[in-house]
């Protein structure tokens, strides 16, 4: 899945996350094995050899996060960036 992505970068951090996750199901004692993803044509994807396990990845440059939980749930990591005036000003109000 990570694979399209354009930039290498990109695909370079989605195998990262997908490392992340073994290492995520090895550290809580779930792993029997790599996983096998579903994609179903609306949602997000699973784990079809994890039933009742749910993961979130995400990635950003320079980070990798990855969710693990009995429930749905989702996880997001974005780059902070410096502080700009003008881009605030154009998408916050003075309150």
């Amino acid at each position: 899945q990570g694979m399209q992505y354009r930039f290498q970068g990109d695909r370079n951090m989605s195998a990262a996350a997908s490392l992340l996750l073994v290492h995520a199901l090895r550290h809580e004692g779930y792993f029997h094995g790599l996983p096998d993803f579903a994609w179903p044509p609306a949602g997000k994807p699973r784990m079809i050899n994890y039933p009742g396990l749910h993961f979130s990845l995400s990635h950003c440059r320079g980070a990798v996060a990855c969710l693990l939980s009995a429930t749905e749930a989702g996880i997001d990591i974005e780059e902070v960036l410096p502080w700009d005036d003008d881009l605030a000003k154009a998408v916050c109000s003075h309150d």
